[in-house]
């Protein structure tokens, strides 16, 4: 999943240079009920990142998070907290987002299908070197794909692109199915669509920055997961251990 996130997140970001704003949705589901959704809005070349996930493994058994991208300073994202009404920086330095990739992969094409809605390819990646294959499905038909095509070159730097683009298959992604040890996450193109997002959505007026970048946040995202281990009854308790057996097939 990590790796086909290179390719959706460099599709994604270049869906903030159109002229109009943008809303995607993705639906994301397992066998293992882990499933939640991604939601992602852009404009005037600002990115915003909302995903909720249900994670029956993790004590609380969800995970929210929201991320920005402002055109202001697109090598910095920050992330969100929205409950403490707080957000954490991440510079990215000197790479550009889709350029973080330097992997080489292998793509197979399987056939055309429709999928979501779309006419898509459906496609098998791999990286060298590596045994776990993902599958891709792609359809130039989102958000007339093919019509801003050409004005992805700042954003095609991702080997993955490159490779499927090469096979006759590049698109923005309608489904994605990847994982590992038998288990796989699959995510699900829902909605695609122009239209005008507020300014507030990329604003952090009301937020207050914390320190600690984004390991900060993963220090107060263990520390909730403590305080929800504490809090949980004997019962409760026992089924949270059950259902991390269960993901792990024992």
């Amino acid at each position: 999943m990590k790796k086909l996130s290179v390719i959706l997140s460099a599709l994604v970001m270049s869906t903030a240079a159109m002229a109009q704003g943008t809303y995607l949705e993705f639906k994301m589901s397992s066998a293992e009920g882990m499933g939640g959704t991604m939601k992602t809005y852009t404009q005037d070349g600002n990115v915003r990142t909302e995903m909720n996930m249900v994670m029956p493994a993790m004590p609380g058994g969800a995970l929210r998070r929201t991320a920005l991208i402002l055109k202001s300073d697109p090598k910095t994202s920050y992330l969100l907290n929205d409950e403490q009404k707080t957000y954490t920086v991440n510079t990215m330095g000197d790479k550009e987002p889709s350029m973080a990739d330097h992997t080489d992969y292998e793509v197979t094409v399987i056939g055309k299908e429709k999928v979501n809605g779309y006419e898509a390819a459906h496609v098998r990646v791999k990286a060298k070197g590596s045994q776990l294959e993902e599958d891709l499905w792609t359809s130039p038909g989102v958000l007339s794909y093919d019509k801003y095509k050409a004005s992805l070159t700042k954003y095609t730097s991702a080997n993955m692109y490159k490779a499927l683009a090469a096979k006759g298959a590049d698109g923005f992604p309608v489904r994605i199915v990847a994982g590992e040890h038998g288990r796989n996450m699959q995510m699900d193109l829902v909605k695609a669509e122009t239209r005008s997002n507020p300014a507030s959505l990329f604003s952090l007026a009301g937020y207050t920055q914390t320190e600690g970048g984004y390991t900060g946040s993963m220090r107060e995202g263990a520390q909730n997961a403590v305080n929800a281990i504490q809090n949980m009854t004997p019962e409760q308790r026992q089924q949270w251990i059950d259902s991390i057996r269960r993901a792990h097939g024992r």
